[in-house]
């Protein structure tokens, strides 16, 4: 597979193994701010994890991502009501299963993504000092 063959999902399934960002994000400049292309580390690394048959890990974790966006819209909508009438026990028990809910699809989405070092490539951070 070549590198121009590569969609923007493939390039940001894998961990960026130059600037550090998890699967799912666009690279970093050094100063933070989002780069407009990818480092080409990171496609080398998409590359890899393709041929490997890694791109499964992200579909996974794009599933517990869809996941916990709707449960967040369902906590808000109880949040709302629950704030008009604060004495509803019964909405305030809701609201904090829920929040676990969404707390759990967290921390899957960040085991999935950061498990498996995709490129099997050390991921250096720049670090500035001011």
């Amino acid at each position: 597979m070549k590198k121009s063959e590569l969609t923007p999902k493939q390039l940001s399934s894998v961990t960026c193994p130059t600037c550090g960002v998890s699967a799912g994000r666009r690279c970093e400049l050094a100063i933070g701010a989002p780069r407009s292309r990818p480092h080409v580390n990171r496609q080398f690394a998409a590359i890899a994890a393709i041929e490997r048959g890694e791109s499964r890990v992200l579909k996974i974790a794009i599933n517990e991502d869809k996941k916990r966006k709707k449960l967040t819209a369902e906590r808000n909508l109880l949040f709302e009501r629950f704030s008009r009438n604060p004495l509803d026990i019964r909405l305030a028990i809701e609201i904090k299963l829920i929040d676990d809910q969404v707390a759990e699809c967290t921390n899957q989405i960040s085991r999935k993504r950061d498990t498996p070092r995709e490129a099997g490539l050390p991921i250096r951070k720049v670090v500035r000092s001011l």
